[in-house]
């Protein structure tokens, strides 16, 4: 019975001591993204795969591109259906 005793002790401080590890590594990861912002490297912060807030900016940015396609598109079919007439009316 003392051995397991002494078994399950030893495990548990592992665990401790992974645990702590972990807790250092999320610090200095937490440390070197707040130090990469500080330097101005925050990419992530603009990518739409990895920001809701870019993905909103990039779903913005694509509307108002597909809103002045469409009225390039609507400019273009005007002119079209100006020749069109002008050249049935000068063959008439």
């Amino acid at each position: 019975m003392l051995t397991h005793t002494a078994l399950l002790y030893t495990t548990t401080t592992v665990g401790i001591a992974d645990v702590e590890l972990l807790t250092i590594k999320i610090r200095l990861i937490v440390a070197s993204v707040d130090k990469a912002k500080e330097i101005g490297m925050d990419w992530w912060e603009n990518d739409p795969y990895l920001s809701s807030k870019a993905a909103d900016n990039n779903t913005r940015a694509l509307e108002e591109e597909n809103k002045k396609l469409q009225e390039r598109l609507e400019s273009l079919e005007k002119k079209l259906d100006t020749n069109r007439l002008n050249t049935a009316e000068t063959t008439n």
